[in-house]
């Protein structure tokens, strides 16, 4: 009754009430969570209520969201690795933020100005960022050159697929052709 309720609350962008209380950081998280609002729902990205805690850099939605998975009983590594549609895992948007954060803090760290507020701010955001790569990747999260070169695998095998099958194609013609010296008699 009231889970589906919770579930089919959806905005334009197929989000639910659990998604976007990650994204904002909002109290009814928790509740939410508890009732038992599904976390394994993708939005139009496919994104689920992970990478939405993860792109606000919500360490503490991502951290519970994942014990809820393990507590489902769902495969946990697989789920922390799940990708959106455009093959972005929560680790990955992760990572780029704690790049961007570790950017951001060396660039308050030389400001003329010397604010010590902001630098304190940045510094902050990047060890957020950095304890939410760490949460991850101790939750079974593949780390991003593991997955650069998962990809490039599969590219190979896709690009050595198609010379195989054309030489198979070939050989198989000029077996005719010697089976069969015209090729009139040739069978397509």
């Amino acid at each position: 009754g009231l889970i589906r309720q919770i579930d089919s609350q959806i905005d334009p962008h197929q989000r639910t009430p659990l998604m976007i209380a990650a994204a904002e950081k909002n109290a009814w998280f928790d509740q939410l969570l508890e009732q038992g609002a599904g976390v394994l729902h993708c939005d139009s990205a496919g994104w689920t209520v992970l990478h939405h805690a993860v792109a606000k850099n919500n360490a503490t939605a991502a951290q519970r969201t994942i014990d809820h998975a393990g507590k489902m009983g769902l495969d946990v590594a697989a789920f922390v690795d799940c990708e959106s549609k455009h093959q972005e895992t929560a680790y990955e948007l992760a990572w780029k933020a704690l790049k961007a954060a570790e950017e951001h803090y060396e660039d308050a760290k030389w400001d003329a100005e010397g604010d010590e507020v902001k630098l304190a701010s940045r510094r902050r955001q990047m060890d957020k960022a950095q304890e939410l790569c760490d949460a991850l990747l101790s939750n079974g999260a593949s780390d991003i050159s593991a997955r650069r070169n998962r990809r490039c695998r599969r590219i190979a095998c896709y690009s050595v697929r198609l010379p195989v099958a054309l030489l198979q194609t070939v050989v198989a013609c000029l077996a005719l052709l010697c089976v069969s010296p015209s090729l009139n008699e040739i069978p397509i």
